[in-house]
């Protein structure tokens, strides 16, 4: 009996999710989008992925295609709202001038960016798809939407999921083979599946499973990662013979980076850093 209440707290969760109305199920969802974007760098909470898209998925639960979109696009705003607050920064370089305009500027581009999470619900709910098959769905269009993104309008290639494993080198060597797509495709499917968890108390085998295979290949992504890096040459050793790069980056401060009369001397600076000593 024990066991199975515990396997009912998810359901009975889910439930009271998906019965909420108005401003409580929008306040919840923009929550769980602030919850994701403490995956990204540079907290890396990579942990919390796996609440807030289960909270995401609870509150678009009975949703027709214009609520599940205004739902998705107040994730998305908070999930950008707080993911894209270093935008504000280059405010403060003439703050007496310009630091009012900074909550503007961030709230109006995670406005916009919140645009692309909405399109994603509004054809998740336009599909009509339910358990595994909606959360497949889901994730293409998911990864769709961050593909458009990156290059719609001349893009806005930041805070892709993928990005969330740059603490790990082993996990971006998936990059090597499919780029932040592989690494973004991965990680909500993995995020989104214990939403199925709804259901453990009628189905514990079955949802077990269809949770836990997911979390397996970020497993399989992670092994398969120490292993490339296992055979990578020594740091140090020369792959290509008589080829030398450097990548230089000279940190020049943001308020000085733009004053006239210093421009030729971080010019000198970024020479003087290519310069290979030795």
């Amino acid at each position: 009996m024990a066991k199975c209440g515990v396997l009912q707290v998810p359901g009975r969760f889910a439930l009271a999710l998906s019965a909420m109305t108005g401003w409580r199920r929008l306040g919840l969802a923009f929550g769980a989008g602030v919850m994701a974007s403490l995956a990204l760098p540079p907290l890396y909470w990579v942990f919390l992925l796996w609440p807030a898209f289960a909270v995401f998925f609870w509150l678009l639960d009975g949703c027709g295609r214009f609520r599940a979109a205004l739902v998705g696009w107040f994730f998305g705003f908070g999930f950008s709202v707080a993911g894209l607050y270093w935008v504000g920064s280059s405010f403060l370089v003439d703050a007496e001038k310009f630091a009012v305009l900074m909550p503007f500027a961030v709230a109006g581009l995670a406005a916009v960016m919140a645009l692309f999470t909405a399109g994603v619900t509004y054809l998740t709910a336009l599909s009509g798809l339910t358990g595994l098959q909606r959360i497949f769905f889901f994730t293409a269009a998911w990864l769709f939407a961050d593909w458009v993104r990156s290059w719609l309008f001349t893009g806005f290639p930041w805070n892709f999921l993928g990005t969330v494993w740059g603490f790990s080198d082993a996990m971006l060597q998936l990059a090597a083979l499919g780029g932040v797509w592989a690494l973004t495709l991965v990680t909500v499917l993995a995020a989104a599946v214990p939403s199925l968890l709804r259901d453990a108390a009628s189905k514990p085998l079955t949802t077990g499973a269809l949770v836990l295979i997911p979390q397996m290949l970020l497993l399989a992504v992670w092994a398969g990662g120490e292993l490339r890096l296992s055979a990578a040459p020594a740091l140090g050793e020369s792959v290509v013979e008589g080829q030398r790069f450097r990548i230089v980056q000279p940190a020049i401060a943001q308020k000085e980076k733009w004053i006239r009369n210093l421009r030729l001397e971080h010019v000198k600076t970024q020479m003087n850093m290519t310069l290979w000593e030795g």
